[in-house]
């Protein structure tokens, strides 16, 4: 993994099948469609002029971006790479095409905004032992051979990524003193994490029998 500050995984997470999570629509700013987002991703460099978003909204099953504001600025015709993935503004400001009003803004307040797994992987750069959080989640986690669960779920607490497992079904129904938890949370961090093998769909660890048990 390398020793890094910086998490290796990375938002977005996968909504449903196909769709990424991106991000929540706020209130309107002004009087000319202008809108504020609440961000859940760590490239927010890819929302720029011209990129189309899938959403959550029925008469707008999908908006193309004209302007897109972080509180570094305006990166609409940009398309530099993020410092750090810890440094994503909780919000920032976007318009769409064709909404050009405040009235008209108004109707998708908290609408979801969603991208494609396929536009994703093309639009955002993963340097070597990085990983997307929607590759992380369904993951088997493996430790001396044995699996101990399933990523169901990840969850972002100040810098560090925390595993959410669904514990195997044979260690919850197999004969022990131990009452083992249904779920447990593993950071993913490199005192626990060995290997992240995303084409096997396997996480390998050490230590993580432990909190499991103690959890």
């Amino acid at each position: 993994m390398g020793k890094t500050t910086k998490s290796p995984l990375n938002l977005p997470k996968q909504a449903d099948s196909g769709r990424i999570y991106i991000g929540k629509l706020g209130r309107s700013v002004g009087v000319n469609g202008m809108l504020r987002v609440f961000l859940q991703t760590d490239f927010p460099q890819f929302l720029k002029q011209g990129v189309v978003l899938s959403t959550s909204h029925p008469l707008y099953p999908t908006l193309e971006i004209l302007d897109f504001q972080s509180a570094q600025g305006s990166i609409k015709t940009q398309s530099h790479k993020s410092e750090s993935h810890h440094n994503t503004a909780p919000s920032a400001l976007i318009t769409f095409k064709n909404i050009t009003s405040k009235e008209e803004a108004s109707q998708l307040t908290n609408t979801l905004l969603f991208s494609s797994v396929d536009s994703t992987r093309a639009a955002c750069e993963l340097k070597e032992g990085e990983f997307f959080w929607f590759d992380i989640i369904g993951c088997k986690i493996i430790e001396e051979g044995a699996e101990l669960g399933i990523v169901s779920e990840i969850e972002r607490i100040g810098s560090v990524d925390y595993l959410i497992i669904e514990t195997s079904e044979n260690l919850l129904s197999a004969d022990s003193k131990i009452k083992l938890p249904k779920r447990f949370l593993l950071p993913y961090i490199e005192r626990y994490i060995l290997n992240t093998q995303i084409e096997i769909k396997s996480i390998f660890t050490q230590g993580a029998r432990e909190i499991l048990e103690e959890s």
